[in-house]
This record gives structure tokens, sequence and C-alpha cells, in this order.
């Protein structure tokens, strides 16, 4: 089994032969409650045009970010908003590094 610290960046490089991959997530309180203030300040950012927000770990703060963050996944609000993504790549197992260019197109906008 490998881990690493959370966030950190890593590439997983399959050889030829069999490869099993797959994840398991473990949160403590602190990583919960962590990653509850980032949602909602992103929640705060698009609502509001808030920036800077700061990153409340304790007190008052830390348990409007819980109940916001609760409130907007329960309401469903995150599913309604339509994220674009431009695509300029498509798989090709025979390409260098596995992928090859395409005309860009738009995807979900």
């Amino acid at each position: 089994m490998l881990h690493w610290p959370l966030n950190c960046p890593h590439r997983i490089v399959n050889q030829d032969c069999l490869n099993v991959s797959f994840a398991t997530e473990h949160m403590t309180r602190e990583l919960r409650n962590a990653y509850a203030v980032n949602y909602a300040n992103g929640v705060l950012r698009r609502a509001l045009g808030l920036e800077r927000l700061p990153r409340t770990e304790s007190s008052l703060g830390l348990y409007a970010r819980l109940g916001l963050a609760a409130a907007h996944k329960y309401l469903g609000a995150q599913a309604r908003r339509k994220v674009g993504r431009i695509i300029d790549f498509k798989l090709d197992p025979r390409a260098p590094q596995g992928v090859r260019p395409v005309p860009a197109f738009a995807l979900g906008a």
C-alpha cells in the first residue's frame, strides 16, 4: 500500500501487466471540518463575490460554514451549477504520452 499526505501531487504509471488501483477515503474530524470550510468558502465566493475568506478552524465561523456547506449540499444547489469544459485531446495508447490533440470543443456548457 502507498500513502501520501492530503493534497500532495502524485502520478501512477501502469506497467505492462495487471494493474489494480483503488482509492479509499479516511477523514478525521479536523479533515472533515477543513473540507467543509473550504467548500463553504467556495460557495460564498461564487454567490457573493467575496475573496480572501479565512479558513476558520474553531468558534462560530466554523459552525456557520459547516451549516452552510451541509445546507448547500442537502438542497442540491451544487447539482444545478453547470460547468463547461474545453476538450482539446483524446486518449490514444499509440501516441506518445498516451494522448493526442484534437480540435477544441466545449462539453457540458
